[in-house]
């Protein structure tokens, strides 16, 4: 006899399924509800909307297993076994998940589930019922964003930038990690003040001045070279940029942001570049007098035939007569890739032309580390503080294999004594050599890390004997000589290969596609 009371009961959840289902018919795409039997998988339910996201018609899932039908990712079917095996031992009652499948069309999707069991008279888990959302392009916004805060972080920190961000009315600011790397602290008071308290003394009524002519709207933005106290009490270099990017209706500033980027380094090699033009104008002053009188003398343009200098510009116009005072011995030496010509510090006695190959000069830093400031092609003139009787500024180590002639400051000094040309040859090449240094530090040491590189192969192309091939340095030498991360120059390296701009011929040589210039002004 059937129980009137149960009966009831089933009608009542029969109906309430029934109102169930068309407001789940109602809800549209992108949401599926679903049944399946525990046991087996076997879909006994699927809502309109299946057939959007999974693209396979309902009909041909209904009273088939979930795995049987839908290419889920690997791990994530072991995944919903896990779920459905605590399901079997009553130790869950909903779950909530994320699960990845492959499209008929060949993309990844991902959707949300909940799901919760359906239990029998005998309180056993038979029937999982559950709701699932298409998330996918919820989730390919959350990885655009993600992978757009990787590049900014990344950006930043090949450029070697902190950021932070000032509220002007309370007057707290914000710095990131990088900004208290460069100031060598774990973290930065944030308030306005204790910046302006750290910048130097020489730099802050020039730095605030034009600080409140923007914050005033006078300019579009704001950007200024100065120095900031170090937690180690230095001071260092750094360039900072900055907008205000929020006004009041009264065009009061609210909110300005900015980075600083630790330009110590440049500064340092900009130091010796001013140090180098002083000592040459003070030469050139004690012989202009001298040579402006003899100007007018003739010079006979001979080989220098005593000494393996007599194709260089240095000693090459010498005369005959000139060529008598060389006593002291001119030697030529052969040095192997990195190897030291001489080191920085070191008190010398000889210049050194170099006959073929390249020098790297490498300067110390205050933090102990190394930097290339310049690579010196055949023909120039290096070591020649020497002459000044003061210590090697740099360590010149050999770039690649080398053949340079060692001559005795002693020589060069007596030989001054006797030829105008040779002390005018002297001042000119100090003059280039101060020159090439200001064009290396431009090129090499400001700008887009793209166009570092380009300028860098130009000038090896073009100091190349096997030109168009050159030899790249490697990615640590190319970070210290441009100041960019090793992983920034790896990925324009790659970047100018996949354009066909150069090619890689083994061995570390590449070879350069075209005999233009390189393009600059390319964003990386």
């Amino acid at each position: 006899m059937r129980n009137p009371a149960k009966f009831e009961i089933k009608q009542a959840q029969e109906e309430h399924l029934e109102v169930y289902k068309r407001l789940i018919e109602s809800i549209g795409d992108g949401y599926i509800i679903y049944s399946h039997k525990l046991d087996t998988g076997e879909l006994t339910y699927l809502s309109t909307g299946f057939e959007s996201v999974f693209g396979i018609a309902k009909e041909k899932v209904l009273n088939k297993p979930w795995d049987s039908v839908i290419n889920w990712l690997p791990e994530d079917v072991e995944k919903a076994n896990a779920i459905n095996a605590r399901y079997f031992d009553n130790k869950t009652e909903q779950t909530e998940d994320v699960m990845r499948f492959i499209h008929p069309d060949g993309r990844q999707r991902t959707i949300r589930i909940t799901e919760y069991p359906v239990l029998d008279d005998s309180g056993i888990p038979v029937l999982i019922n559950g709701i699932c959302e298409d998330i996918t392009e919820r989730k390919q916004i959350e990885k655009a964003l993600l992978d757009k805060e990787e590049q900014y972080r990344l950006a930043m920190k090949a450029a070697r930038a902190g950021l932070w961000d000032w509220d002007v009315t309370t007057g707290m600011v914000y710095y990131n990690q990088s900004w208290s790397q460069i100031l060598g602290e774990e973290g930065a008071i944030s308030i306005y003040s204790n910046w302006e308290d750290r910048v130097h003394p020489e730099d802050k009524s020039r730095t605030l001045k034009s600080l409140r002519s923007h914050l005033d709207g006078e300019t579009t933005d704001w950007q200024e070279e100065h120095r900031l106290r170090h937690a180690d009490g230095n001071y260092i270099w750094v360039l900072a940029r900055g907008q205000v990017v929020k006004r009041d209706s009264h065009g009061s500033p609210l909110r300005m942001v900015g980075t600083i980027t630790d330009i110590n380094d440049r500064k340092l090699v900009e130091s010796e570049l001013h140090e180098s033009k002083h000592l040459y104008q003070k030469q050139l002053g004690a012989i202009s007098e001298k040579y402006a009188s003899n100007h007018n003398a003739s010079i006979n343009v001979v080989d220098c035939r005593r000494c393996t200098l007599r194709d260089t510009v240095l000693c090459g116009n010498l005369t005959s007569d000139n060529n008598d005072h060389i006593r002291l011995p001119i030697t030529e030496h052969t040095f192997e890739k990195s190897e030291t010509i001489y080191q920085e510090g070191k008190m010398g006695d000889f210049i050194f032309t170099i006959r073929s190959g390249m020098v790297k000069m490498n300067l110390t830093l205050p933090s102990g580390g190394q930097k290339i400031v310049r690579l010196l092609p055949k023909g120039e003139v290096i070591g020649m503080k020497a002459l000044l009787n003061q210590p090697y500024y740099h360590t010149a180590t050999t770039y690649n294999k080398c053949e340079v002639c060692k001559i005795p400051v002693a020589l060069i000094d007596d030989l001054r004594k006797h030829s105008l040309a040779l002390n005018h040859n002297l001042m000119v090449r100090w003059d280039k050599s101060v020159n090439d240094a200001e064009t290396w530090l431009a090129k090499m040491n400001t700008g887009a890390a793209h166009d570092r590189i380009t300028h860098l192969i130009d000038f090896l192309v073009s100091n190349s004997e096997s030109a168009p091939e050159f030899v790249l340095p490697s990615r640590g030498d190319i970070s210290s000589m441009l100041g960019i991360t090793m992983e920034t120059a790896s990925r324009i390296i790659a970047s100018l290969k996949r354009e066909g701009v150069i090619t890689f011929h083994g061995n570390g040589k590449y070879k350069k596609n075209s005999i233009k210039p390189l393009k600059h002004g390319k964003n990386h």
